[in-house]
């Protein structure tokens, strides 16, 4: 931190009591006291309109029975109107009884939380208490963590706890990851803001709490009306029948506490918009009006990082590979996942609650306030020991929020995640196709050998293509299976250098997943040696297998680029144009995807570490894991930047001015991480290796590992497209007949075909 929010503490001092902290004398007036106190009133009338509206309505089916039994036992001639009232008398008590149904129904299960302690969470409480006193609100009574993506703030003890004013404040761990220190703040601080200390903060939480039970009970739907809509979406029989009527009946009873649903939400509307507002403006003095509108804006994006990372977990639970930190998986997801337009339409539209992003900004923008505290670093700075709560959050997550029994799981990276997602991105669905999965997408297609025995003739590339077609379709299997031979050494490799990592930093790990008898960093070396054995075995047959699709490949650019452009459509030929320079820069990267493999692996137990969650604490443990993995890393990538300083960036990549594939890899890393690259790393070790330098390592090692990845993946797929094209408009199938091909293994292209002199 630049400047800091409260006097330097010693963690472990004890944080202010909520009585000790008292608001400042700036601390903002919330607004709309008189609408919130009408909104109070007629949340708490509701319930018992609800009741006074069953008795009214039982007391009329009563009186109905009641005249429809004398009718029926004096008056003989009208018996057949009196069964009709008698059955919808029966109809009426069936849907009266079912209207009891929110009075009874339980309580929404909260997501599971642990809460900390003020006596080892001194900053912490340190920011809560500078908050409180900025804004206005109460000093919580208890902190709790949780694997959500925001903040709440609720009484203790619930509506008993309304005179009293005990507050509770759940936070998300991902959401201290993802966000910036500053922005962490300003979240707590906007939720603290919407609920002060005083009346208004006690009406607020009456408020919130009213609307979220009536909310619940109105819209909250059964197993058992589950269980009947799935049934009555089958074939019509006369069980599906009785439940269609049992739905309908179910449904009727509810439009009453929908009704009364509705009406608490109208009463409450204004009053709970005005509640964000001052949120807004209790946020605006702590950090300024133009960090809540950068706030403000990023918002959709960090709920997009946090949906990736639960598609992340729903991944990991078909192939039993959980992330073993989910706060970080989501921050990892943070860095490069951008919120769709149709998020961040809803995001500018806002809900019944909550106004719509551009008129709080624009609300805020007014204000102009400057904001009295500078922050920086990350969110997960005030916290001590964030990665081993976090690691403990997550577990506590899957068990009691998702009901898993995570010993049938393994616990991984969360930055293998990440690698699995990019994977099945759509980007890649053209080398899918063209290489029928037989290519994996960290692997290149340029061979060592340069000959070729193909000359550079329209005829030779049809029957190159033809061979290799027929080639996928007879070997393609065998080759398969040894491509998931090599996959599986891999990602073995990968998961046993996290465990490495684990074993130097003296963080616990169950060992016998990894196949090794003892969590010891020497046994681990000796498993990840045979596993490179393992690889090195698979890596012959894969290269003489990829050289065959290097061939096809090839060939069937060179089928393009040879064809005349005044042959071809105007779009194919604007594909053709592109490929002479995507086809060099695809080159350039796949000469470099071994040390990018070996960039992955040690990124992988770099990241499981979390060094930049860390809050500058060191241990002699985690040094010793750094100094063996940040020289590895950085190594790499002096490696991959070798030569790339020549090549000139594509103009799709270098949006931020970026002039050679080099400066758009390094990217906009900060001076320190950058003077590292002209460091020596050749020897592996380097005993000057502190945590400072780890952090600056990986604020350049992660964004230039995704920035290499992405732009080798779009190269390879425009190019796998463009052959793909090539094929279907120049060489379908049945141009080359099958008793007329021969198979030539020597037969060799590489990628680029097309020669230097033309890319002038």
């Amino acid at each position: 931190m630049a400047a800091p929010l409260f006097p330097p503490t010693t963690n472990g001092a004890p944080s202010p009591s909520p009585s000790t902290v008292k608001a400042s004398s700036n601390a903002p007036k919330p607004e709309g006291l008189m609408g919130m106190m009408l909104a109070a009133c007629v949340v708490v009338v509701l319930p018992f309109v609800y009741v006074a509206f069953l008795v009214a309505t039982g007391w009329a089916l009563m009186r109905v029975m009641d005249e429809a039994i004398q009718n029926y036992a004096i008056q003989h001639g009208q018996a057949v109107w009196a069964v009709v009232r008698l059955v919808s008398v029966v109809i009426g008590a069936v849907i009266w009884v079912l209207m009891f149904k929110p009075l009874l129904t339980r309580r929404p299960r909260k997501p599971a939380s642990m809460e900390i302690k003020p006596a080892g969470q001194g900053d912490l409480f340190q920011l809560l208490a500078a908050i409180c006193r900025a804004t206005g609100a109460k000093m919580p009574e208890a902190v709790r963590l949780d694997c959500s993506m925001g903040v709440r703030a609720g009484l203790s003890r619930g509506l008993l706890s309304f005179f009293s004013q005990r507050t509770t404040v759940t936070f998300g761990l991902p959401l201290a990851a993802s966000a910036s220190a500053r922005e962490f703040a300003g979240a707590l601080a906007n939720e603290m803001g919407r609920t002060p200390a005083g009346l208004y903060g006690r009406l607020a939480h009456l408020v919130r709490i009213m609307n979220d039970w009536l909310t619940w009970v109105a819209l909250r739907i059964d197993a058992w009306e589950d269980a009947m809509a799935a049934t009555s979406r089958k074939k019509k029989t006369k069980a599906s029948i009785l439940k269609r009527v049992a739905r309908t009946l179910a449904w009727l009873s509810q439009r009453p506490i929908w009704a009364i649903m509705w009406i608490g939400r109208l009463a409450s509307q204004r009053a709970l918009r005005n509640s964000v507002f001052n949120g807004d403006r209790s946020e605006a003095v702590l950090v300024g009006s133009p960090a809540v509108v950068e706030s403000l804006q990023r918002h959709p994006h960090l709920q997009a990082a946090w949906e990736h990372g639960c598609a992340s977990v729903q991944m990991g639970l078909v192939a039993e590979r959980l992330p073993d930190n989910f706060p970080q998986a989501v921050a990892r997801h943070a860095a490069s996942v951008q919120a769709t337009a149709e998020s961040v339409k809803t995001w500018e539209l806002g809900s019944i609650f909550c106004p719509s992003a551009s008129l709080r900004a624009n609300r805020v923008q007014k204000l102009a306030a400057p904001g009295g505290f500078a922050l920086q670093g990350n969110g997960a700075g005030v916290i001590r020991d964030f990665n081993d709560l976090a690691r403990q959050t997550t577990q506590v997550h899957y068990q009691h929020d998702l009901k898993l029994n995570i010993t049938q799981y393994r616990l991984v990276a969360p930055d293998e995640m990440v690698n699995q997602k990019r994977k099945n991105e759509d980007a890649l669905g053209a080398v899918r196709r063209y290489f029928m999965g037989l290519c994996h997408p960290e692997r290149g297609l340029c061979g060592e050998a340069s000959t070729s025995a193909i000359k550079p003739e329209a005829a030779s590339y049809r029957i190159a293509i033809a061979e290799g077609r027929e080639w996928m379709k007879r070997r393609g299997e065998q080759m398969r299976m040894t491509l998931r031979e090599w996959q599986l050494s891999w990602q073995r490799i990968r998961d046993l250098e996290m465990a490495h990592a684990y074993a130097l930093a003296g963080l616990p790990v169950d060992s016998h997943q990894y196949g090794v008898a003892a969590h010891t960093p020497e046994l681990y070396r000796e498993e990840i040696a045979r596993q490179e054995m393992i690889c090195d075995v698979s890596e012959d047959p894969l290269l003489a297998d990829e050289a065959r699709l290097e061939t096809r490949f090839a060939a069937a650019l060179g089928l393009l680029w040879e064809t005349d452009p005044s042959q071809l459509p105007e779009a194919m030929a604007k594909v053709r144009a592109a490929v002479p320079e995507k086809a060099v820069l695809y080159q350039e990267l796949a000469a470099r995807l071994r040390s990018m493999r070996t960039l992955i692996t040690f990124t992988s137990a770099f990241e499981s570490l979390g060094t930049k969650f860390s809050g500058g604490q060191q241990s002699g443990a985690l040094l010793l894991a750094l100094k063996f993995l940040v020289p590895k890393l950085m190594n790499s990538v002096q490696h991959m930047l070798t030569g790339l300083e020549h090549c000139d960036c594509p103009v799709e990549f270098a949006s931020d001015g970026a002039r050679s594939v080099a400066d758009y890899l390094i990217g906009k890393a900060s001076p320190q991480a950058v003077t590292l690259l002209t460091a020596d790393w050749s020897d592996g070790t380097q005993q000057n290796v502190t945590q400072e330098v780890a952090a600056q390592a990986g604020e350049l090692i992660t964004p230039f590992m995704d920035r290499f990845i992405d732009m080798y993946h779009r190269t390879f797929a425009d190019l796998a497209a463009a052959a793909e094209v090539s094929e279907m408009q120049l060489a379908p199938e049945e141009v080359v007949p099958l008793e007329e091909r021969e198979f030539t293994p020597g037969h060799r292209m590489r990628v680029p075909v097309v020669p230097q002199p033309a890319l002038a």
